[in-house]
């Protein structure tokens, strides 16, 4: 299953493009990364954070109605 995700760049730009398509807030994505993955810093995210993330992320989009 590696293969089904290299499409997507990890990075914090394409994360916080994603969110904000989303309509998640860049201030809201921080403090689930802070509270949630206990991430200090983007740059100390691994590839497991960007995931975890990017599911986070996409089921904001899905949870509104």
């Amino acid at each position: 299953s590696q293969n089904q995700t290299s499409n997507i760049t990890y990075n914090w730009q394409t994360l916080k493009a994603r969110a904000i398509q989303g309509g998640v807030t860049e201030d809201s994505l921080k403090s689930h990364l802070k509270n949630e993955l206990k991430v200090k810093s983007t740059d100390e995210m691994t590839c497991d954070h960007y995931q975890k993330a990017f599911d986070w992320v996409n089921n904001q989009r899905y949870s509104k109605k």
